[in-house]
């Protein structure tokens, strides 16, 4: 009883430390200029809307179809700011033109210089992936970005695979690669909205088979744990369950005990109390107290 409370206490623990290291890093990148952002968010708009909403790596291969409105509300979420930065970061403020979608918004507010917008908030999510994409749109374009998304996963594919052959699970290797080919690996590569649970799964993967035999079951637990707070603070809802059912599965390449219903909670309470503690209160904190004192 003594080893399941100290267990839940040092979980508590990394939850609550978890909300603070993701408030803190958002905070950090938006001190980031936005005009540094400018010009490869410009021609990144430009990309977006020449590939239109329903566009697909393969003409009519339905398992191909890019996001696009998704992947352009990241980047109405990542450049707009408003006077208000507690808003920018806790309720993620975008723009909307003639109740357009935010691809589109964007596109007109920022290369038709349509002025004629208001602001919205998506604050439904973390929307952690600011911290690694408002960096990135520093340096880069949305089609780079695109070209360095497929090099890391293409590089997690060949460490999982040089990591299985060594700790001598190559017979998982097939099944791997069956599951990879229905996650639509080009999808996967050109659309930043795929890519968050894939890269949560990988590594999760990467440690498991890594660690093997040596990890202990307070580390099993700690690992779902985190790829439950990672799923929640990077992704927006797309099939965050991949991040707990593949590395479950992975676990029973040991032993079937490790495949233990405290593993699901332990990823469940990371996902949902991670979103829980960490936006849903402080949004509706922030969003209260604008309104009380009339701030617009």
């Amino acid at each position: 009883m003594r080893e399941y409370v100290a267990l839940l206490v040092k979980e508590i623990f990394i939850l609550m430390a978890c909300v603070a290291a993701g408030l803190i890093a958002l905070i950090l990148v938006y001190f980031i200029p936005r005009h540094y952002m400018h010009d490869n968010v410009y021609e990144s708009a430009i990309v977006l809307h020449n590939k239109g909403l329903g566009a697909h790596v393969w003409e009519n291969i339905e398992e191909t179809m890019l996001d696009i409105f998704t992947d352009g509300l990241l980047l109405n979420v990542s450049y707009t700011e408003t006077e208000d930065g507690r808003t920018d970061i806790l309720l993620n403020t975008n723009v909307e033109v003639d109740g357009r979608n935010p691809m589109d918004s964007f596109y007109e507010m920022l290369v038709m210089a349509n002025d004629n917008y208001i602001i919205e908030h998506y604050g439904r999510y973390w929307h952690g992936y600011q911290i690694i994409l408002r960096p990135l749109l520093c340096l880069f374009t949305y089609s780079d970005i695109l070209q360095i998304n497929m090099i890391l996963q293409l590089a997690l594919v060949f460490v999982l695979i040089g990591i299985l052959i060594k700790s001598e699970n190559w017979i998982l290797i097939v099944p791997f690669f069956g599951m990879y080919i229905f996650l639509s690996p080009v999808s996967l590569f050109s659309s930043l909205q795929y890519s968050p649970c894939f890269y949560v799964m990988m590594f999760a993967l990467i440690v498991i088979f890594g660690l093997g035999k040596n990890m202990h079951d307070t580390s099993r637990n700690i690992l779902f744990l985190v790829a439950g707070i990672a799923t929640a603070y990077f992704d927006l809802l797309t099939y965050p369950l991949i991040t707990l059912a593949v590395p479950l599965i992975a676990c029973l390449s040991y032993d079937s005990r490790w495949l233990s219903a405290t593993k699901k909670k332990v990823w469940g309470g990371g996902y949902s109390l991670y979103d829980f503690l960490g936006y849903r209160i402080c949004g509706d904190v922030v969003f209260k107290m604008d309104h009380c004192f009339g701030v617009n």
